[in-house]
């Protein structure tokens, strides 16, 4: 006679999910938590700047300040007309950077399609 044993059913160890902290989608200019927005005055404004569109779509990783700053001043200016790209580099230190690239990032995948 075959004899059947019931083992206890195994529940599988609740898997913990480790929470990946969100980009930083703000900067914070002049004391306030700024969305960047890069509206087609912007993007002029960019252009006077010397910076093109066709700049924007291929820049890298490697980037010079003073390309990051005239993109995070154009970011900048629609809401704060009268901030220059000095003020703005200024306004930011080196330990800011990941949080100003996500930024950035952010807003930028919206404006030129990245």
């Amino acid at each position: 006679m075959t004899e059947i044993i019931n083992f206890p059913a195994q529940q599988a160890a609740p898997v913990e999910t480790v929470a990946q902290p969100e980009a930083k989608k703000t900067v914070n200019f002049r004391g306030q938590e700024v969305t960047l927005k890069f509206t087609l005055l912007a993007l002029q404004r960019l252009e006077q700047a010397g910076v093109s569109l066709q700049d924007l779509e291929t820049m890298g990783d490697e980037i010079s300040i003073t390309l990051l700053g005239k993109v995070l001043w154009a970011g900048l200016c629609v809401q704060f007309n009268d901030a220059t790209i000095d003020e703005v580099l200024n306004s930011f230190e080196i330990s800011e950077l990941q949080g100003v690239a996500d930024a950035l990032s952010s807003a930028l995948s919206n404006t030129v399609g990245k």
